[in-house]
């Protein structure tokens, strides 16, 4: 998801509140930080993080939010609309650059550090402070070890990963999609969206609160019915999703092919310039579009008074209500039980 405004109104909203706060010199490092001051908060039930980074002429270079609160998220903005939920949103800036997530819960969020859509931002969230700070906010990234490569097996996406009926009215499947694995449980999917832009689909385990599992239902989940986490791609497009020539193990991504200086994204760090292979499209296949409890997609949702898939009276009661409530559940009337009495004094069947 892109930034909120919300997010950064609330950065402003410190100087309000209960603030802690402190200055850290850096390490030497290629956004010329010098700086980095930390402040923390809370407004009500929210509480927020901020991390600013200043050069040595005191102007602000990059910016870090983390917010606890209620947040919009959706899983995939393709299958459902953002919803409120209590959990985490992460906004970053560096330079021109931004990146946004949420997260529902307050469960720690890990993140292979190429979600990150240009250098500016990995090269901040690396600095010592900043990462200690938003480790103790729950948001880590992670990154290769020295020697190891952390990418392989380029290829095109399946058709498994996309709604065949978008929410957002746009065309299903991708024009342009390709991508490679992260690990040995991830892989990363760029497609080119019907705007021209790139969106980046983090493809684990369906219906997951951290992509390898947690029991979740609908917007509790990280990972949503088609096994996807939805990342949008900082660049105003047009983009490619293409083969590149300086690497064989991961796609290569330029999400603004008019600027020769601009665009290259992902891990491949490399530019289109037309004389490179181009990913074919790929067409949708996933009917999903809600999360059942116990990491199950299913077809329909949870509230729109149909009973269907695998819902159930326990799990989304308010559309498989039973056909009457078994002893020593809550009633207010008699004719809800199936016994044929709701005990006045402790409000239950009997």
């Amino acid at each position: 998801m892109r930034g909120s405004r919300y997010a950064w109104a609330f950065v402003g909203a410190l100087a309000a509140c209960s603030v802690r706060s402190k200055s850290i010199a850096v390490e030497d490092n290629d956004l010329g930080i010098v700086n980095i001051e930390i402040e923390g908060g809370t407004q009500g039930s929210e509480s927020l993080l901020s991390i600013r980074g200043y050069d040595i002429g005191g102007d602000e270079v990059a910016s870090a939010a983390v917010r606890t609160g209620i947040v919009m998220h959706t899983w995939d903005p393709e299958v459902a609309p953002p919803a409120p939920v209590d959990g985490r949103e992460v906004t970053l800036r560096a330079r021109e650059s931004r990146f946004s997530t949420t997260t529902p819960g307050r469960q720690p969020d890990s993140l292979p550090g190429s979600v990150l859509p240009q250098s500016t931002l990995a090269s901040f969230v690396r600095l010592g402070a900043v990462a200690h700070a938003l480790a103790d906010a729950g948001i880590t990234f992670r990154w290769p070890e020295p020697g190891e490569s952390a990418y392989s097996s380029p290829q095109g996406c399946s058709p498994d990963w996309f709604p065949t009926h978008p929410a957002s009215g746009e065309p299903p499947g991708s024009n342009q999609c390709g991508a490679h694995w992260v690990g040995n449980d991830e892989l990363h999917a760029y497609h080119v969206t019907s705007r021209g832009t790139v969106t980046m689909r983090l493809i684990r385990s369906a219906c997951t609160v951290d992509g390898s599992g947690g029991s979740c239902q609908d917007m509790g989940c990280t990972y949503g019915p088609c096994g996807a986490r939805i990342i949008d791609m900082d660049g105003p497009g047009p983009s490619r999703v293409f083969i590149p020539f300086s690497t064989t193990e991961y796609v290569g991504v330029d999400t603004d092919v008019n600027d020769p200086n601009a665009g290259s994204a992902g891990p491949a760090n490399e530019e289109f310039n037309g004389s490179q292979s181009i990913y074919n499209g790929v067409s949708a296949a996933c009917e999903y579009t809600g999360c059942y409890w116990g990491n199950i997609p299913y077809v329909g949702r949870c509230g729109n008074n149909v009973c269907e898939g695998p819902e159930d009276s326990s799990g989304c009661p308010q559309d498989c209500a039973p056909a009457c409530l078994p002893d020593w559940t809550a009633c207010d009337q008699s004719a809800q039980c199936c016994s044929g009495f709701c005990n006045p004094e402790y409000l239950a069947c009997m």
